[in-house]
């Protein structure tokens, strides 16, 4: 589809959706126009994006079907609820169950996101809330638990009217424990970013049922929906997807960043052996070495670090002040055992230096020639070693 056919479908969509809206009510088309364009043009960004796994593109279109579904169903239940007369309260207690069984689907899809690594370690067991909630809320069209509609549009709560509230606070609670657990960077963004969209639909929440505004919910979550697309797409491009920590082009764009006068100190790890590791094991070992050195990196207790990887088996990691012994001190102490794969001890080689004035990239070629010399010295101790135990 290029881009004249995309620009003419949206066109006579939302041109269709306006006429149909204001013919059936003015109040929702002004509260659901902004959200309904937002997720039109959304879907089409996501089918185009290239960045996101085709699982991460289904998880994010499973949600957006449900938000809409979410918009589509309140939207008829606001414009039904005011007529009194003949059978419509029949599509009302319809849509009104429809809301309440498929509320607590947007957050468990949001926690398949959040763990979209580890989806293959989830059991199902997780989506029984869910499906309890579903059943007890279309199943009040005969008891009445979570809600009940009259003849005459006369709406009442049931005894588990709060149901689908507790069953989607399950899942949120699951979210903040499962971020609970992360330590990457990239990952901790992320958690921050959901608690505070958590905070604003509590919020949202809170206004329609104690002050019964209404459009709040599903608008907020719609919005919410797009701003963590936009947020996992901005962390792909400046974190390293195999390791978490900052990509080459976040050091690229922090270097950049760094100001004359601006005291800075640098060091480059450069791993020993991956190769070896790569032939003997594959690279699946391999790959998991680079996670444990990154894990180890990580670990050093110097504040105000940052970990960047600058290659395959190399990293950076980035001090905005002056601590050259320190941070020479907490590499040392792990340099020569940071972790072990397939009873391989894994090691790495460092250069460290101190940067205030002149040009970076100078900077950084220095501390690649410290590295080399560490390196050589590593290699020369290894083999005084190995003829050391040959004899």
């Amino acid at each position: 589809m290029n881009n004249k056919n995309v620009l003419c479908y949206t066109f006579c969509i939302i041109l269709g959706m306006v006429i149909i809206m204001k013919l059936m009510f003015l109040e929702a088309l002004q509260a659901y126009y902004a959200p309904v364009v937002l997720l039109l043009f959304f879907s089409i960004i996501l089918v185009t994006d290239q960045l996101l796994t085709r699982q991460e593109k289904n998880l994010f279109l499973m949600e957006l079907g449900v938000v809409g579904l979410m918009l589509f169903s309140t939207w008829v239940d606001r414009c039904v609820s005011p007529i009194t007369t003949g059978e419509w309260w029949r599509l009302r207690f319809l849509t009104s169950a429809m809301q309440f069984a498929a509320a607590p689907l947007s957050p468990l899809v949001l926690l398949w996101i959040y763990r979209r690594n580890q989806l293959v370690r989830m059991g199902w067991l997780q989506c029984l809330p869910a499906i309890v909630n579903a059943l007890l809320s279309l199943g009040s069209f005969w008891t009445g638990q979570v809600l009940w509609v009259a003849p005459g549009n006369i709406y009442s709560r049931g005894p588990l009217f709060l149901l689908p509230f507790f069953s989607s606070a399950f899942y949120v609670a699951f979210i903040l424990y499962t971020a609970s657990r992360q330590e990457t960077p990239g990952r901790r963004l992320e958690t921050i970013f959901l608690l505070c969209a958590g905070i604003a639909i509590a919020g949202a929440c809170a206004l329609e049922i104690v002050f019964v505004i209404r459009y709040m919910i599903w608008s907020t979550t719609a919005v919410m929906l797009l701003t963590y697309f936009l947020l996992i797409t901005i962390l792909k491009v400046l974190f390293d997807s195999h390791t978490g920590i900052y990509s080459r082009l976040a050091y690229t764009k922090r270097l950049e960043s760094i100001g004359n006068g601006q005291s800075v100190t640098l060091a480059m790890i450069d791993m020993n052996g991956l190769k070896a590791i790569n032939d003997s094991y594959g690279h699946e070992a391999g790959d998991q070495a680079i996670i444990s050195v990154s894990q180890a990196l990580l670990s050093i207790p110097v504040q105000g670090k940052k970990l960047y990887r600058y290659g395959g088996d190399e990293f950076i990691i980035v001090v905005g002040r002056w601590c050259r012994e320190e941070l020479e001190d907490e590499l040392k102490l792990i340099a020569s055992n940071c972790g072990k794969v397939n009873a391989i001890t894994l090691s790495f080689a460092y250069g460290v230096i101190e940067y205030r004035d002149g040009d970076l990239h100078k900077a950084t070629e220095e501390m690649d020639r410290y590295m080399y010399n560490n390196k050589m010295k590593m290699k020369a101790a290894q083999k005084g070693s190995d003829g050391k135990k040959d004899a």
